[in-house]
């Protein structure tokens, strides 16, 4: 194996590392936001115009 190959799988093995690590910690933040204001996490997430459709 020459040495661009080495970097490149390293670069994608890093990259799924990351991803993985990304989405676990968006997941525990959205689990502790939900716990602290579920309905300021509503907001956040759907935005005024989300709110305004639940809300009717």
């Amino acid at each position: 194996m020459n040495q661009v190959m080495v970097v490149w799988l390293i670069g994608i093995l890093y990259h799924q590392m990351m991803t993985k690590v990304q989405i676990q910690v968006k997941k525990a933040i959205h689990l502790y936001l939900l716990k602290l204001h579920p309905r300021k996490l509503h907001k956040l997430v759907g935005g005024e115009e989300g709110t305004r459709t639940v809300n009717g």
